[in-house]
């Protein structure tokens, strides 16, 4: 099915926020959403707030995300919220985390809220998370206050990647306001990770006025550490730990 029949463009110009929502479409490939990016940017070049949900179009590759990553950020410069769903796109690999980082890193940088979810790939390891959180975090330390990312059901991602994240984001954004970490059912995650956010988050002590940290399905994860956890985060204001 073609993408124009979900959304028609060229009569909505003057719109600043977008929501395209394509759940469950599994007919889309690269092909369509080069066309998506292709009528983003000639109608919506001062947009300022784009939501796209690919959730569950299990046909979407590494190919596509590039292709609607590199148009964005080349072109619709002056977004300040952007979100983008690949939630359970099972074909996608750490070349997407890649891209992803590199392309919102080098052109985004007005970008004030930022929300990424990458699920269920089995093709998602520590390497694609580490590089990504090193190429968004510096770029947008002077612009960056709301940040989500949900890594849930990759099952690769280790103790070692959460410590990396958590270092970059609290070395790099000191404006960030809330920061949303979510890691669903990430088998391989221990204990180890709920001591190094402590360690982390208590050394710095950010200026984070609400904190969301799910770990639901994580067996290795106990509540005792949760608990402890969200007791040492008592100076930020609003604490949710799952």
């Amino acid at each position: 099915m073609e993408l124009s029949s979900f959304v028609n463009l060229h009569n909505l110009k003057h719109l600043q926020s977008i929501n395209i929502e394509l759940i469950g479409h599994t007919e889309i490939t690269s092909i369509s959403v080069q066309y998506l990016g292709r009528k983003l940017t000639e109608n919506w070049h001062h947009l300022q707030t784009l939501t796209i949900d690919f959730r569950s179009c299990s046909n979407i590759t590494d190919e596509a995300v590039e292709a609607i990553t590199v148009v964005i950020s080349r072109n619709l410069t002056k977004l300040q919220s952007l979100k983008l769903y690949f939630i359970d796109c099972r074909k996608i690999t750490d070349k997407s985390l890649k891209i992803l980082g590199k392309q919102i890193g080098c052109n985004l940088i007005r970008i004030q809220e930022l929300s990424i979810s990458v699920t269920a790939s089995r093709f998602i390891s520590d390497d694609g998370i580490s590089i990504f959180a090193h190429s968004i975090c510096r770029p947008l330390s002077l612009s960056l206050q709301h940040l989500t990312l949900n890594f849930s059901t990759c099952w690769r991602i280790s103790d070692s990647t959460t410590e990396t994240l958590i270092k970059a984001i609290l070395k790099h954004l000191t404006k960030l306001q809330k920061l949303t970490l979510a890691f669903v059912e990430c088998g391989d995650l221990t204990n180890e990770t709920i001591k190094a956010l402590e360690t982390q988050l208590t050394k710095i002590k950010p200026n984070l006025q609400e904190i969301t940290l799910n770990f639901k399905w994580c067996s290795a994860v106990t509540s005792i550490y949760k608990n402890s956890l969200k007791k040492a985060l008592a100076f930020i204001p609003r604490v949710l730990i799952i």
